[in-house]
């Protein structure tokens, strides 16, 4: 693993940072940022080895991080320290600690360039791309697993995809997905994003079929019921498959949106105000939401989370998923499944509520140190700081495959699961 970046922002840019990650951990880096961490001293002492110990500095230069006291403190940290430091500015005007260094630009939500990629790559001991396997693209083989049984070797690759579970045959997943830096799990479809901002989608059911041709500089990606999503680097949102709700049926002039997710028959839509949209067939929040970081879609419900760590839910259900339980505070992280909901807290727990038919709303005893949720429609995912995963659910047949390390990101489906990996398996 090559040396990591520091990425310091302001959490009103949080969904920002959230795309930005996914696409440095795809490009093989190391990403640190302060999620998780106690506050206090605590908070201070770990800020200050971080960047002690970071290859790369970047800092996110915004309007929100200008009115952020810690940011220009990390900022004078990493400048004493002699580190290297690789600005992005989502938005304002140029940082004055930082108007001799030249700046990448990200306003409007787009990630960074492959030429800026290419200077922290070398920055962090990487070298300038991702490593050659020496395999053509037809000989590149996908790694899939029917419960947990390996189907064949495991391929060597930054950004591979795993599939797993005892519905995969569903996916008819297709090999050459590598390079790889973001993936989504609909009931019987699933998406996987490509570092050159092109989708590949597989598997059955309308929300599978094809992919728009006009489909390019995508960033984010969402799989519903029977509907995908995509979002463009300019900030304009995409959909295709069912749409008997209306829920593929983008509404005009959505304004600077910077994060999608997609329900049964409703999407929503997260933009740079914080404020949401909401189109399908799906009753919306009762009020504006304001100040909104995070957003997931269930079958008829959402979770919106807002920047100070609380909840709001919208929608119906009949096992209470639309309704947020007490206490419910420092939430760093929300998903829903088809009829229940998990978070994740500021210190590496999950709680969990809704349908519990097949355990996938309980979450096992211990479960700690979570950096990242999945919830599918009856199994759960849970990343750990270790990069290796547990699941739940399924009537306790949710499992994961043997010796599965280093991965970055994880999807649940309808019956099944998926993954990226950073390299061999084992």
């Amino acid at each position: 693993m090559s040396e990591h970046v520091f990425v310091s922002y302001s959490h009103l840019d949080a969904a920002f940072v959230a795309r930005l990650k996914v696409r440095l951990y795809g490009a093989g880096m190391n990403v640190w940022t302060d999620e998780g961490i106690n506050g206090g001293a605590e908070w201070m002492s770990v800020l200050e080895r971080q960047i002690e110990a970071c290859a790369v500095f970047v800092p996110i230069m915004s309007d929100h991080s200008r009115a952020a006291p810690w940011v220009l403190r990390e900022i004078d940290l990493a400048q004493e320290l002699g580190k290297p430091v690789l600005p992005l500015r989502l938005s304002g005007r140029r940082f004055l600690s930082l108007r001799d260094i030249q700046d990448e630009d990200v306003s409007d939500g787009q990630l960074p360039s492959i030429g800026w990629i290419q200077r922290l790559r070398k920055l962090t001991g990487l070298p300038p791309s991702a490593p050659d396997t020496g395999l053509p693209p037809s000989e590149r083989k996908a790694v899939m697993y029917v419960d947990a049984d390996d189907l064949g070797p495991l391929w060597l690759s930054g950004g591979q995809v795993v599939a797993w579970g005892k519905d995969v045959a569903k996916t008819s997943m297709p090999d050459g997905l590598d390079d790889v830096t973001d993936i989504a799990a609909g009931l019987m479809h699933s998406l996987a994003l490509h570092s050159d901002g092109h989708v590949t989608a597989w598997g059955k059911g309308v929300g599978s079929v094809g992919v728009p041709d006009d489909l390019r500089d995508v960033t984010a990606i969402a799989a519903g019921l029977l509907h995908s999503l995509a979002l463009h680097s300019d900030g304009h949102v995409s959909a295709w498959g069912d749409n008997q709700g209306g829920q593929a049926s983008v509404p005009d002039g959505l304004p600077n949106v910077t994060a999608i997710a997609a329900g049964g028959v409703h999407s929503v839509a997260l933009h740079r105000d914080g404020q949401i949209t909401v189109w399908g067939f799906n009753s919306k929040p009762a009020t504006m939401l304001r100040y909104v970081t995070a957003i997931s879609a269930g079958m008829s419900h959402g979770l919106a989370l807002h920047e100070d760590g609380h909840i709001t839910a919208w929608g119906s259900g009949d096992s209470g998923e639309a309704t947020v339980p007490d206490g419910m505070r420092n939430v760093t992280e929300v998903a829903c499944g088809a009829w229940y909901n998990l978070v994740l807290h500021g210190d590496g727990h999950v709680v969990s509520w809704g349908k519990d038919l097949y355990g996938e709303a309980t979450v096992p005893a211990g479960l700690s140190d979570v950096i990242a949720i999945a919830a599918g429609s009856s199994h759960s995912l849970a990343l750990h700081r270790g990069r290796y995963v547990t699941a739940w659910g399924e009537n306790g047949r949710a499992t994961v495959p043997d010796g599965m390390r280093d991965v970055t990101k994880i999807a649940a489906g309808g019956g099944y699961s998926l993954a990226i990996v950073s390299k061999r398996l084992r």
